[in-house]
């Protein structure tokens, strides 16, 4: 009997030493990468887009568009911006830009912004939400109406560069 239970003790022992042996740890780490993406959209669910056409941006009523961001960063970003006047295509005439105000989407008020120096301070974002948000910006550019009342006939284009900078 005794010679059973050692058996029995000298079974357990093995397999306790086996069971010991045959354990594994496995540690899972990731990194969330930083999402920082800049554009336009025409509609609430249209993907960013990093280009956009405005036809009609010398109308009385200006050029209206939406600038988006989506990040997931949480320190402050600036948005700034540069532009020409409009010239006409193949000539050499130019329309000012008069106006550019920019509204925050659920904001009561748009804010005028500085035409004086280049390049122009368009947002300051102070991103108040975690994970991957959405930024909504309306925007408008009015071209001077009184040049545009006195100006050639002919198409007159510009170009809006939108540029983000951070201190971090």
């Amino acid at each position: 009997m005794k010679r059973g239970v050692l058996i029995v003790f000298l079974i357990l022992l093995t397999f306790s030493a086996f069971a010991a042996e045959a354990k594994a740890d496995l540690l899972l780490s990731t990194t969330i990468p930083t999402i920082l993406r800049q554009g336009f959209i025409k509609n609430d669910s249209d993907p960013i887009t990093p280009t956009i056409t405005v036809t009609s941006a010398l109308s009385e009523d200006g050029a209206s568009f939406t600038y988006v961001i989506e990040t997931n960063m949480l320190y402050p970003l600036t948005i700034m911006a540069t532009i020409d006047p409009f010239s006409k295509t193949g000539g050499s005439a130019t329309i000012e830009i008069a106006n550019i105000t920019v509204k925050e989407k659920d904001a009561d008020i748009a804010k005028p912004i500085k035409l004086s120096e280049q390049p122009l301070s368009l947002i300051t974002l102070i991103p108040q939400h975690s994970g991957v948000y959405r930024y909504e910006y309306y925007m408008n550019v009015l071209a001077d109406q009184e040049q545009v009342e006195e100006a050639e006939s002919g198409e007159y284009t510009t170009t809006m560069s939108i540029e983000i900078q951070s201190d971090n």
